[in-house]
């Protein structure tokens, strides 16, 4: 495994293209040196850039997600307008996003991944505090006395957010956020 970036890159000289490539270096770097060849009209510019733990697997997925674009299979070129590089920028952060969970679910085995809309900070303690007729410190100490039968529902719900991003990156659809709590 490689960690490194995935980067999008568009070139004035070339629209309607977008060049999807991975570096172990600054992604700037790269594009400086794909432009100081004597066959670029013009500079590649960084149009976005992903950090992966595994560049090369990321990269692979890209390109085989945007396959049916790719100009030359001997190329890393792309049909691509302008308009559409949020698509791009969507797939490599989702990419990136899995990558990311799966290397913390794998090394950092005592944390724990939820999805954000589950997440709720310390002002919601409060809220809830209020509901119980409780002061917010009593209600997170009370939180310790929850049970697995009193997780049920909750686990119940992560399993089918996982599920439903499961579903949702095979089908192109956009991925509902995962947030890391302690």
């Amino acid at each position: 495994m490689s960690e490194g970036y995935v980067y999008a890159l568009t070139n004035s000289a070339m629209p309607g293209l977008i060049k999807i490539g991975k570096t172990t270096r600054d992604p700037h770097d790269r594009a400086r040196e794909i432009s100081s060849g004597t066959g670029v009209p013009a500079p590649f510019e960084v149009h976005c850039a992903v950090f992966c733990p595994n560049c090369h697997a990321a990269e692979r997925e890209a390109h085989r997600v945007l396959a049916d674009l790719r100009l030359n299979d001997d190329r890393e070129f792309f049909r691509c307008e302008m308009h559409e590089t949020e698509h791009v920028e969507k797939l490599l952060g989702d990419i990136q996003r899995e990558q990311v969970e799966g290397w913390l679910e794998a090394f950092i085995p005592d944390q724990i991944i939820v999805p954000e809309t589950d997440f709720f900070d310390v002002a919601l303690l409060a809220d809830a505090a209020a509901a119980y007729d409780m002061h917010t410190y009593a209600l997170k100490d009370a939180l310790a006395y929850l049970t697995p039968e009193d997780m049920k529902g909750a686990v119940e719900r992560y399993q089918a957010h996982v599920e439903a991003r499961k579903a949702a990156r095979e089908s192109g659809e956009e991925m509902p956020p995962l947030r890391l709590v302690r």
